[in-house]
């Protein structure tokens, strides 16, 4: 592209004139823009004052300024790394079990020790029956137990769980069976099990003169032990 310096202003008014008209002749085969701008007669623009004007808006045609796109956002690829983050399969209670499409998990009387893998064991939410009766597991329950929605039978019996029925069961709108004895709960079952489970046939809680008995206002559905 041919340049125009400052020096050109000293130069005679008509090498002036030469000089950009060869600049002209250049942009209109280069830029169909300039074609159209450059239509006025340069001797008018030349009189008129606007020169400087007309020269800056040449350069400035000439230089193309690149704008950059905007970013899109590949939401199709943030979609699959949220689903990929769920494994096909997971190791809990010493056994390795497929995540997807588990229906039982039964861990009765296999001495297992610690407390319930919170994380993991909400991943499970097609179980139906959970049994983790005698053994020695121990803490509070989770909260993820209420992500378990088709679970029907839950039995915890005969642990060393302690703490509070937490208020997230009321959420197994499936549950038919609960069996909470021979543990170290504290409080009352959660009024929200009573009310929204409607298949609910039997919960087994302690009751006095157990050390830890449980308050159970789920009437006829409470048993003590």
């Amino acid at each position: 592209m041919m340049s125009l310096s400052v020096d050109h202003y000293h130069d005679e008014p008509d090498e002036v004139l030469n000089n950009l008209n060869r600049f002209i002749e250049v942009e209109r085969k280069r830029e169909p823009l300039v074609t159209r701008l450059c239509g006025l007669p340069l001797q008018k623009l030349f009189s008129s004052g606007m020169l400087l004007l007309f020269i800056l808006l040449l350069l400035l045609m000439g230089s193309r300024i690149h704008i950059p796109a905007p970013k899109s956002v590949d939401t199709t690829t943030s979609a699959t790394s949220e689903t990929s983050e769920t494994p096909e399969t997971m190791e809990i209670f010493g056994e390795t079990y497929r995540v997807a499409n588990m229906i039982e998990m039964n861990r009765y009387n296999l001495k297992l020790e610690g407390t319930i893998p919170c994380n993991e064991i909400g991943l499970f939410k097609t179980l139906v029956l959970l049994n983790l009766g005698k053994n020695q597991l121990s803490g509070s329950l989770c909260s993820e137990l209420g992500l378990l929605t088709h679970l029907k039978i839950l039995n915890l019996k005969d642990n060393q769980f302690t703490g509070s029925i937490p208020s997230e069961l009321g959420l197994l709108t499936h549950l038919a069976e609960l069996d909470l004895h021979k543990n170290k709960f504290v409080g009352s079952v959660p009024n929200n099990l009573c009310s929204k489970s409607t298949n609910l046939q039997s919960i087994h809680v302690d009751c006095e003169p157990h050390p830890f008995p449980i308050e159970c206002s789920c009437e006829p559905q409470c048993a003590c032990q």
